[in-house]
């Protein structure tokens, strides 16, 4: 995946690889390397993001701000509540 892909981009790749329909909330846990702490990447509703601001859109955050050798993993939760 090229590293200018948004972390939406991301979560479509997977869910088209694993025959998904994108029914469910996702998210990616990771640590973000300019400030050394853990964030939340979720989809870009609105609603939801304004239940938790602290999460930040999976549209505008890009692998490339994330991603490194030492910062390879990240956790990706599908279908999950909420609420």
């Amino acid at each position: 995946m090229p590293e200018n892909y948004s972390f939406w981009g991301l979560h479509v790749a997977i869910q088209d690889s694993m025959g998904w329909q994108d029914y469910h909330l996702h998210n990616f846990n990771m640590f973000k390397p300019a400030t050394g702490k853990m964030v939340n990447i979720t989809f870009p509703d609105e609603d939801y993001r304004a239940f938790n601001s602290k999460n930040l859109s999976s549209h505008r955050e890009k692998i490339a701000k994330y991603c490194s050798m030492d910062n390879r993993d990240a956790d990706y939760i599908y279908d999950f509540r909420g609420n």
